[in-house]
């Protein structure tokens, strides 16, 4: 299910990475999530969608009302407590002193009544990188009980207590390298990091307001642990195209021992010496959104990301949500009262519910630890999510997910209810004014065979309330927000049925033109209703013991009585967007990237009326034509699988994606569209393209070829409109006369130079 696209959406990573990636997730061409790929693209999503406290309108911005308040709650911590936090537990160094918080680079603290902790603390440059070469003896460390490192033990529920022992995977915190001298049992620790030093001061805060300060914490703790780690600051988290290295990262202590991935990281902070408040454009600022872009690409289920860094020691909160992102006022860590509110940070991420990490508590995806604890759901099931009227529906399977940051962030799942029966759930963020669109649309189209039928749709409630991106927005003044593209999003869930799989897991060619028919038909039965879809590609369409099904009506028109058509800046998912329409959308925009012609108002101004665009039937049978191409041409074989022949080139207009979020946006569209006509112009190219297995589908692939060549001559006076009659007659001579047959063993004919 992919986001609709307008001229001013073409830069979102979601039309980037969705549309180059059909419905089986393999890539048209090259990597799609590249860092070099996300940085741009980045850029153009949170342009005007910041709120950025203490720069541009919101200056003057009181901390009292700072995300970072409405995010973390105040503990009753107060300065003279912070003495009780100290390494080693009680009797160790102290955490914090006159100058601030203090790293302990000591290997161990001698267990005394009399210690003096102000004089037998080790020395050392706060947060430098530091080389130490000590000779220990495993042995004695063994017998005495002593931290490795000097860390504290977190000895509270989930066994954390022995988080730091030797042999755990947390002992990476305090040892970079580990070195066997010949002969010996001796260890050598050779460097220190300001992370890992981070680390162990995290840990030993996490400890005191877990224990000495719990009296001061005025919240309930969440069952279970969570716990900080450095391993990833030089080792990047598991992920196919972009090595992140986040300097701190926090998981659910439950999967200490299990392989991480961005699909478990619950927060992160980022470290500098330098000044972001000097130097804005740091990268630490892109580190951050990238990854929480990944977060929120691996957890689409997540209401929001929340992520701190430590700038020159001024901590900021940076908060993401599906329509923006705000980054809070910064506060000096190592002073009253910005060394209390480190703490209150560091208490809200590891202490509260997960809901304040912004995981939603309507929903659960179990991750590896959750084995055999949902015993009240489906066998075989994945998670659970529930609706307002508190039924429980098992999670079998997740279908799909957008790939973008600020958009609909949509998640398809297969769910089944406590009878067994099962359906699709689509979890989406819609705009305000569209909140009720999609029903509408579906209830309209009730009755037609091949559209999907809605079951139910509700709203997603948050404390109380439907949720939505503006409630945390509500503190600011209108005068005080540089986030002028922000749109208000609601939480929504539509029930679907049938649940049926992707169009690519067909199981015969007979049973996909089959389909392709009943596309076609269900086409013309949904204009005879007043609704045009607007918006074909893979993604649209699943199969269902045989049959094709419309789903994905989000974007979908109504059309005025009387008339078959509709108008917009330019709508389509990029790849299978109609010639008539690049060519408009092409002649509209000016050669300038940033060109938005979403922004059209026609109610406004007479002038653009006649610069939106019409967008008829006849637009998304051609859009249709180029979904079945891509089938013959990619597939070689049922169930999703590839043809070897198929490659970048067999698609060629599909290398203009890949400068999307680079390349200005008219020559984007002019390169997709004249490579496009270049092809379809072509009276042999898609033919050879077609894969052996698809090769008696060669003579309907130029028939309907022809179509779409005739009602794109030249010549505007000698344009055809292609028709559902047209289409239909040529695929129904075709099936009458197929018989399906084992794939041929002919060799399989390369591209054309």
């Amino acid at each position: 299910m992919l986001e609709n696209t307008t001229v001013s959406s073409l830069v979102d990573i979601d039309q980037l990475l969705s549309d180059r990636i059909s419905s089986a997730g393999v890539p048209v061409g090259g990597l799609p999530c590249t860092l070099d790929t996300i940085k741009p693209l980045l850029k153009r999503e949170l342009e005007f969608r910041i709120i950025h406290e203490g720069v541009g309108n919101a200056v003057r911005l009181d901390f009292e009302r700072s995300i970072f308040n409405q995010i973390v709650p105040r503990t009753s911590i107060e300065a003279e407590s912070l003495e009780l936090i100290k390494y080693d537990r009680l009797v160790g160094p102290p955490a914090y002193s006159s100058k601030g918080w203090v790293f302990n680079r000591s290997k161990r603290v001698k267990r005394s009544e009399d210690l003096d902790s102000d004089t037998d603390v080790p020395q050392d440059d706060e947060g430098s990188d530091t080389e130490i070469d000590a000779d220990i003896d495993s042995e004695d460390d063994e017998e005495s009980g002593a931290d490795d490192g000097g860390g504290a033990k977190l000895n509270y529920e989930g066994s954390l207590g022995s988080a730091i022992l030797r042999g755990d995977k947390l002992a990476e915190e305090s040892w970079d390298d580990l070195e066997f001298q010949d002969g010996s049992k001796k260890k050598r620790r050779r460097v220190h990091t300001t992370e890992t030093d981070l680390q162990r001061l995290f840990y030993t805060i996490q400890y005191h307001l877990r224990n000495t300060l719990k009296d001061d914490i005025p919240y309930k703790f969440a069952m279970g642990s969570r716990y900080w780690t450095a391993e990833f600051s030089t080792t990047a988290i598991q992920d196919e195209f972009n090595a992140q290295k986040p300097d701190l990262s926090l998981f659910d202590f439950a999967l200490l021992k299990e392989q991480k991935s961005w699909a478990n990281v619950l927060t992160f902070v980022e470290h500098t010496s330098s000044d972001l408040s000097k130097h804005p454009d740091l990268p630490i600022y892109w580190g951050v959104a990238i990854k929480a872009y990944l977060i929120m690409r691996e957890q689409p289920w997540r209401r929001f990301t929340l992520a701190y860094s430590i700038s020159a020691d001024m901590l900021r909160t940076h908060y993401f949500d599906r329509s923006g992102a705000i980054i809070s006022l910064p506060f000096y860590i190592h002073k009253h009262p910005g060394s209390i509110r480190l703490c209150d940070a560091l208490a809200a991420l590891t202490l509260l519910d997960s809901r304040h990490l912004g995981l939603d508590p309507t929903i659960h995806v179990c991750h590896a630890a959750c084995n055999g604890i949902h015993d009240n759901l489906a066998d075989g099931a994945i998670g659970w999510v529930q609706d307002n009227k508190h039924n429980v529906y098992s999670i079998m399977a997740l279908l799909w997910k957008s790939r973008g940051f600020f958009c609909r962030g949509t998640v398809c799942y297969r769910v089944r209810n406590k009878e067994g029966v099962e359906y699709a759930l689509k979890d989406c963020w819609v705009e305000e004014s569209k909140k009720m669109h999609e029903p509408t649309i579906l209830k309209t189209l009730k009755g037609i065979p091949n559209v999907v039928e809605l079951i139910d749709d509700w709203d997603v409630y948050y404390e109380g309330q439907p949720d939505c991106t503006a409630r945390i927005r509500k503190e600011y003044n209108q005068d005080q927000r540089d986030d002028t593209a922000f749109c208000n999003r609601l939480h929504r869930r539509l029930l679907l049925s049938p649940c049926g799989e992707p169009l690519s897991q067909f199981n015969s060619r007979m049973e996909l033109i089959t389909a392709f028919r009943q596309f076609v038909i269900a086409h013309g039965a949904m204009i005879e209703r007043r609704v045009l879809h607007g918006d074909l590609s893979p993604n649209n369409f699943v199969i269902y013991e045989g049959t094709g099904y419309f789903i994905d009506l989000d974007h979908a028109a109504i059309l005025p009585v009387d008339t078959t058509s509709t108008y917009s800046p330019g709508t389509g998912t990029m790849p299978y967007i109609s010639i008539r329409i690049l060519e408009s959308m092409m002649d509209m925009t000016l050669p300038d990237a940033h060109t938005n012609l979403g922004d059209i108002d026609p109610g406004k101004d007479t002038n653009d009326v006649q610069r939106l665009i019409e967008h008829k039937p006849s637009d998304d049978l051609e859009s249709l034509f180029y979904i079945f191409f891509e089938f013959v041409a990619k597939y070689g074989g049922p169930r999703g699988e590839l043809s070897p022949s198929w490659t970048r080139d067999s698609l060629p207009w599909a290398s203009a994606y890949e400068a999307l979020g680079k390349a200005d946006l008219r020559g984007l569209l002019s390169t997709c569209c004249f490579t496009k006509v270049g092809v379809v112009m072509n009276p042999t190219f898609m033919v050879k393209m077609t894969s052996d297995y698809f090769a008696a589908f060669r003579p309907l692939v130029q028939q309907w070829q022809t179509l779409v060549c005739l009602a794109n001559k030249p010549e505007e006076r000698e344009r055809i409109e292609t028709t559902h009659e047209k289409v239909l007659e040529i695929l129904t001579a075709f099936i009458d006369t197929y018989v399906e047959t084992a794939p041929t063993t002919n060799p399989q004919q390369g591209p054309l130079p």
